[in-house]
């Protein structure tokens, strides 16, 4: 299900929940990750916290692009960021 599972139409989706009173787009700006992208779907040049989807994009794309920056925040500032996102499907 999640594999295959394509978005109709454009958007934009709040991938992570603020962490305390940190907003998670400026956590996310801190380790620049702006614009970056998987398939069809990439980041918000202006708030990186919010995913553009574009036709054609899949479920894949963006679980995968939302555990990249996911990790790099981990690493880079030993803060595990909160999915906004409710996942479904087994992974």
């Amino acid at each position: 299900f999640p594999y295959t599972t394509l978005f109709r139409s454009r958007g934009a989706i709040a991938m992570f929940r603020d962490h305390g009173r940190e907003a998670a787009g400026e956590i996310l700006r801190q380790v620049e990750t702006r614009g970056e992208r998987e398939g069809e779907v990439a980041l918000s040049t202006k708030d990186p916290n919010f995913m553009m989807i574009q036709p054609g994009a899949t479920a894949t794309d963006a679980r995968t692009l939302a555990l990249r920056m996911k990790h790099r925040v981990a690493v880079k500032c030993s803060i595990t960021l909160q999915d906004r996102i409710m996942w479904l499907g087994e992974w």
